[in-house]
């Protein structure tokens, strides 16, 4: 068995397509009675996200003021502390956050994570099942920025841990960005 890499994962988009959504809509008298699921079982804040319903369906995009590039780094800095000592945050962090800096749009910050300059800022994808009413499961898709790469798991129960060191996460972290944190196993 391989294994697959755990990884913090700052989520920049969110949907959920149409086939999803459509169960939403089928299990679900209201749609923020969705939103507190989803949650709950996530810990994702949507309110530092943009929402937009297409066709094709539900987008949830974070709020392009958390992307600035003096938001960022703010909080890349503060999140970066928690994990290395002095000697690995100039290492691994510095020409991140000087990289950073030359962005002048969201855009371009992420066009630049696509390139995956960085081990720990990298555009990413993943997806991942909501439980709802009736045990049925709605799939929703996560781009996100690596922040964290370590390792390889082996775990096949591994929800809970993670859901425990995002609740972490948050208490530790006050910027807003946190609410859009998630640990992916990918």
């Amino acid at each position: 068995m391989m294994g697959q890499f755990i990884k913090f994962g700052l989520c920049t988009k969110i949907i959920c397509p149409e086939k999803e959504k459509n169960k939403i809509e089928k299990y679900y008298k209201k749609f923020d009675e969705f939103i507190t699921d989803f949650e709950k079982q996530t810990n994702i804040n949507t309110k530092i996200f943009n929402f937009n319903e297409e066709d094709s369906g539900y987008i949830f995009t974070l709020k392009d003021e958390l992307l600035t590039p003096d938001n960022l780094n703010n909080f890349l800095k503060d999140f970066f502390y928690d994990i290395y000592d002095e000697k690995h945050l100039k290492i691994y962090c510095d020409d991140i956050y000087d990289d950073i800096k030359t962005k002048n749009s969201v855009h371009d910050l992420i066009a630049f994570a696509e390139e995956k300059p960085h081990q720990n800022f990298q555009l990413s994808y993943s997806r991942s099942a909501v439980t709802v009413p009736f045990g049925e499961h709605i799939y929703m898709e996560y781009e996100y920025i690596v922040l964290f790469l370590n390792g390889k798991a082996y775990m096949e129960c591994y929800g809970e841990f993670f859901s425990y060191i995002e609740k972490l996460l948050r208490v530790r972290h006050a910027h807003p960005q946190i609410g859009a944190m998630k640990i992916f196993l990918d």
